[in-house]
C-alpha cells in the first residue's frame, strides 16, 4: 500500500497537450502550480488520471484474456502469461500487481476531495463534467480490482502522507459493498456527458507515423460505468432493471443505434471444404471491419498510447501479440514478427467461430428449412480481428487487435451487448435476444414478431422506452449485433431466416444438457410454447449465448474474464432453482476454463482471484 501513496498527479504550467506532456506525469507535490482549484488547470490533473489509465493499460488486459477462453500462451511467451492463462500465477507474477489500479483511485481521491464544485462560467458549472468523468475513473478502478482480487481495501480520502497508511483502518470490500459506498454520489452526476478539449498529440515516430486522439474518447461515460456497476452487482431484478436504464440513458442521450453495415462473406480458414448451399449467392460487399475506425462513431472509451518511449506511455501488448508497433520499419507488413509471438487465439475459439451458423435469406415463406436457409459459414468477424502475413512461403495469422496502439475499453456493441445482459437477468430474455437478432426497433412492437412478449413491450414503452412514441423515430434503422458476423446483407432488415428464438435458444439449451447431463430443464421436448413458456431456462441459454457473443464480438480487447465470472456470480444466484445444481456458476466456469488446464479448481470462487498485492 506504499506505494499507492506517492502517485498524486501534479503539473508545472504546460504549453500543448500531447501523451509526452500531459499523461507521462508523476510528482509528489499537491497543491503547487497549476492550481487545481481554478476554472480550468484542473484538466492538468485529469490528465495525470489518464497517466494512471496508462499504466495500468496492459495488466488489464492480460488479467483478463490470459485468463480466459479464446486466447493462450505459446511457446514463446513468459513464465508470467503462461502461469496466468493456468491459474498459478504468484504474488511474483509481472502481470499481477493492485497498485496500478491503486494508482487511478488515488488521483481521482485527490482530485474529488480539492476540486472547488462551484466554479461557474457565467451560467456554465465547468467542474460538473469532470467531477463526473473523475468519479467514473475511480469506479473503473475500483471495479478492475475488485473482479481481479476478490475484496480489496477501499478508501475515498487522498493518502498523502505515510502515516494515512501505517495508521489506516481501511475496510476490506467487495463488489455489493463498492457499489454501495459509490453510487450515491455518482448518481448525482448522471446525464453528464464526458469532457471535449481538442485533442490529444501522441507523438510522431521515427517512420513518420503521427497519432492524435480526441479527448473525449479518454473518458468513461458516468451513465456507462453506472450500467456496469449494477450489472456486476445482480441479485435483484431491481438492480438489473437500473443497470437497463443507465445504458439507456447514455444510448438515448447520444443516439448510439447499431447501424446496418454489409457483411463480406469469405471462404471460411478453419473450413475450407464447406459446400455452399446452391441458393446461396453472396454478393460483393464491404467488409464489416473491426479495426477500421477505431476512434470514431464506433469507439466510445480507450486508453491511447504513444508512439514511442521517447514520447510518452508505450505498450507491451502489439509486441505480445506478434506485432512491432514501435519499429522504425514503414508499413504494416514489416511490423509483424516472423516469430516469437507469445499470445495466439485458442482451439476454443475457432471452433466457437467456425461453428456458427451464417444466415443468408429473409425469413421463407415457404417454412423453415435449416438445410437451405442457413449453413455452418462461420462468423466473418474473426477475419476482421485476424491478418495474414506471408512469411517464408507460408501465411502468419496475427491479430491485429493492438495494431494502432490504444487499448479499447467501451463501444457502441459493448454497451449493447450489456444492455442485452442485464435486460435478460431482469426476466427478458426475449429483448435481450432482440439485441442480437433484430436490434431494439420499432418494428419490434408495430408488427407480429412471434417472441416478444406483451410484458416486454410494455417495458420498451415505459420503464426503459426505446420504443415510446418518440422513440420509434430514433431506433428505426437498429440492427442485431449476431447478423454483423452471422447474416448476408442482403436487405435482411434484421429478420434474418433462421436466427430464430425458440430455435436458437432451444439449441443452446441443447449444448447446456449435453455439457451439463445433470441440468434438469423444465423444457423437455424443445417444443416452441416450452422454450417460450420456461423463463428461467430461457434466462440462462441467452446468457449463454450473450457469452458467445461477447467472445464473437468483444475478441481480445481486454474484458473476457470479467464477462465470465461476472456470468458465473450470476448463474448461481440461480442455482437453486428446480433443475440447477448447486454452485453451478462455478461449475460452468469450470466447464468453460478446462482448456486453460488450471492447476486449481475454479468451481471455487476464492480460486478465481489474484494474489493481491
Amino acid at each position: 500500500m506504499k506505494k499507492i501513496l506517492l502517485f498524486i498527479a501534479a503539473m508545472a504550467t504546460i504549453a500543448m497537450s500531447s501523451c509526452s506532456d500531459m499523461l507521462e506525469v508523476e510528482s509528489d507535490r499537491f497543491l503547487q502550480n497549476p492550481d487545481i482549484n481554478k476554472k480550468t488547470d484542473s484538466l492538468f490533473y485529469a490528465f495525470g488520471i489518464m497517466q494512471a489509465m496508462q499504466q495500468a493499460a496492459d495488466m488489464y488486459v492480460l488479467q483478463n484474456e490470459m485468463r480466459g477462453d479464446i486466447l493462450k500462451p505459446t511457446q514463446y511467451a513468459n513464465e508470467s502469461l503462461s502461469a496466468l492463462h493456468n491459474f498459478s500465477a504468484t504474488a511474483a507474477n509481472k502481470y499481477d500487481s493492485a497498485y496500478v489500479y491503486y494508482k487511478v483511485i488515488n488521483n481521482c481521491n485527490y482530485y474529488l476531495a480539492h476540486r472547488d464544485t462551484t466554479l461557474r462560467d457565467g451560467a456554465f458549472d465547468v467542474t460538473r463534467q469532470e467531477y463526473a468523468a473523475v468519479l467514473a475513473f475511480r469506479a473503473w478502478a475500483y471495479l478492475q480490482a475488485a473482479r481481479q482480487y476478490g475484496k480489496v481495501p477501499f478508501f475515498t480520502e487522498p493518502l498523502e502522507k505515510i502515516s494515512q497508511i501505517n495508521n489506516n483502518s481501511f475496510p476490506v470490500l467487495g463488489i455489493a459493498d463498492i457499489v454501495a459506498q459509490l453510487t450515491p454520489l455518482m448518481e448525482k452526476y448522471s446525464g453528464e456527458q464526458v469532457p471535449s478539449f481538442g485533442f490529444i498529440e501522441c507523438g510522431s515516430s521515427n517512420d513518420g507515423t503521427t497519432k492524435s486522439i480526441a479527448s473525449k474518447y479518454c473518458f468513461i461515460p458516468i451513465d456507462i460505468m453506472l450500467g456496469d456497476m449494477y450489472l456486476e452487482l445482480g441479485g435483484s431484478q431491481d438492480n438489473y432493471l437500473k443497470a437497463a436504464q443507465y445504458y439507456y440513458k447514455y444510448l438515448y442521450a447520444n443516439q448510439l443505434v447499431m447501424v446496418p453495415y454489409a457483411t463480406k462473406f469469405q471462404s471460411w480458414l478453419f473450413n475450407a471444404s464447406q459446400v455452399l448451399p446452391s441458393n446461396f449467392a453472396p454478393m460483393t460487399f464491404v467488409s464489416y471491419d473491426w479495426n477500421t475506425n477505431t476512434v470514431g462513431t464506433r469507439t466510445i472509451s480507450l486508453i491511447p498510447m504513444s508512439v514511442n518511449k521517447m514520447q510518452g506511455k508505450t505498450t507491451a501488448l502489439p509486441e505480445l501479440f506478434g506485432y512491432d508497433y514501435y519499429s522504425t520499419d514503414k508499413g504494416d507488413k514489416n511490423k509483424y514478427m516472423e516469430d516469437k509471438i507469445q499470445i495466439v487465439p485458442t482451439e476454443q475459439y475457432k471452433q466457437l467461430v467456425d461453428s456458427s451458423w451464417y444466415y443468408y435469406t429473409k425469413y421463407p415463406s415457404d417454412g423453415l428449412d435449416t438445410d437451405r436457409y442457413r449453413f455452418k459459414g462461420g462468423d466473418q468477424r474473426y477475419y476482421s480481428r485476424l491478418k495474414n502475413v506471408e512469411r517464408n512461403d507460408s501465411v502468419q495469422v496475427c491479430i491485429k487487435a493492438y495494431e494502432e496502439g490504444n487499448i479499447v475499453l467501451y463501444r457502441t456493441s459493448t454497451v449493447w451487448l450489456h444492455l442485452a445482459e442485464a435486460l435478460n437477468r431482469a426476466g427478458y430474455p426475449d429483448a435481450a435476444f432482440a439485441i442480437l437478432k433484430d436490434g431494439i426497433k420499432d418494428d419490434l412492437i408495430t408488427t407480429e414478431t412471434g417472441y416478444i412478449s406483451d410484458e416486454t413491450k410494455t417495458l420498451l414503452t415505459t420503464t426503459i422506452p426505446f420504443l415510446n412514441e418518440e422513440g420509434q423515430t430514433i431506433w428505426t434503422d437498429a440492427r442485431g449485433i449476431h447478423a454483423y458476423g452471422c447474416a448476408d446483407a442482403k436487405g435482411l432488415a434484421g429478420t434474418y431466416s433462421m436466427y430464430q428464438f425458440p430455435l436458437v435458444v432451444g439449441e443452446k439449451m441443447a449444448e447446456l444438457k449435453e455439457a451439463f447431463p445433470e441440468l434438469q430443464f423444465a423444457v423437455n421436448d424443445g417444443s416452441e410454447d416450452q422454450i417460450l413458456a420456461c423463463k428461467q431456462d430461457s434466462i440462462n441459454a441467452v446468457e449463454d449465448l450473450l457469452c458467445d457473443e461477447y467472445a464473437l464480438e468483444l475478441a481480445f480487447e481486454g474484458t473476457r474474464f470479467s464477462d465470465l465470472t461476472r456470468m458465473a456470480r450470476h448463474k448461481n444466484e440461480t442455482a437453486l432453482h428446480q433443475g440447477y445444481p448447486a454452485n453451478f456458476g462455478g461449475k460452468w466456469l469450470a466447464y468453460k476454463l478446462r482448456n486453460n488446464n488450471p492447476v486449481v479448481s475454479l468451481e471455487q470462487e476464492a480460486n478465481w482471484y489474484l494474489p493481491f498485492k
